[in-house]
């Protein structure tokens, strides 16, 4: 497993950033891609990628985990992947009534013939396997790594958008709050790790969740905005955390 973009929680005071993970996960010949940034990853996500060995090309399955402008946008650099959707997500996207869906893309997705809606249980590889998390969306979906070389792993996408949900439960931008708890719950009861939409990688420990590890963005502002002929940075940081369980998880 392979974190090739690192969610970050922040948002603007006027908007969002739209952060979000990406995970590149390889079990011997299949190649996985769960979600695909937004439209800030549209430069990069592809350098990114071929930095960590794998071709867009090489791509077997891209799993979206709901669809949100900020995972499913950079589908099209994948020609040759099965793209998974979990079933309840395509019937919500056909509605058209989620302003966070690029409700454009949706034609062009199923157009590719290469679109497979799933259920939840499902293995894509061995060790790999579909987890419906409902809640964010009501097809929100993740996957389950078992592998001998990592602790129980579940990739969350938004179903679990940062450490503050996975410790209590609850979630701003949520369709259904008690879908989300339990979404929640069910991945409390047998992950260790867990990789988030918004936020670092998560451990799962008896009574509380840990990000141990720091995350930072940088935003430039180019020279002679502010500063003549010199550019001003400005450093976005997130310590390392942990928060107790609570609400019952």
């Amino acid at each position: 497993m392979r974190v090739i973009c690192e969610g970050f929680p922040g948002k603007m005071a006027n908007g969002y950033m739209g952060w979000s993970s990406v995970v590149l996960v390889e079990q011997r010949e299949k190649k996985i891609l769960f979600d695909t940034g937004g439209i800030d990853k549209r430069v990069d996500l592809c350098p990114d990628l071929l930095a960590a060995g794998a071709h867009p090309e090489e791509i077997d399955y891209l799993v979206i985990s709901h669809f949100h402008l900020d995972h499913i946008y950079n589908y099209d650099y994948f020609p040759n992947a099965e793209i998974i959707l979990h079933s309840d997500e395509l019937a919500y996207a056909r509605k058209g009534e989620d302003p966070w869906q690029p409700h454009h893309l949706l034609a062009p997705v199923e157009k590719t013939g290469r679109l497979r809606c799933v259920r939840g249980g499902e293995t894509l590889a061995s060790g790999i396997s579909v987890i419906h998390l409902p809640g964010h969306t009501p097809g929100c979906m993740g996957l389950v790594l078992e592998d001998p070389a990592l602790p129980l792993t579940v990739l969350a996408g938004d179903a679990i958008k940062t450490i503050a949900e996975m410790a209590t439960g609850k979630a701003p931008m949520t369709s259904a709050p008690e879908q989300t708890y339990a979404s929640v719950k069910k991945v409390r009861s047998f992950a260790r790790q867990v990789v988030p939409g918004h936020d670092r990688l998560l451990v799962l420990e008896k009574d509380r969740v840990m990000a141990r590890v720091a995350a930072r963005r940088t935003i430039i502002i180019p020279p002679d905005i502010v500063d003549r002929g010199k550019e001003r940075r400005l450093e976005l940081t997130l310590e390392q955390t942990w928060l107790p369980f609570c609400n019952g998880l």
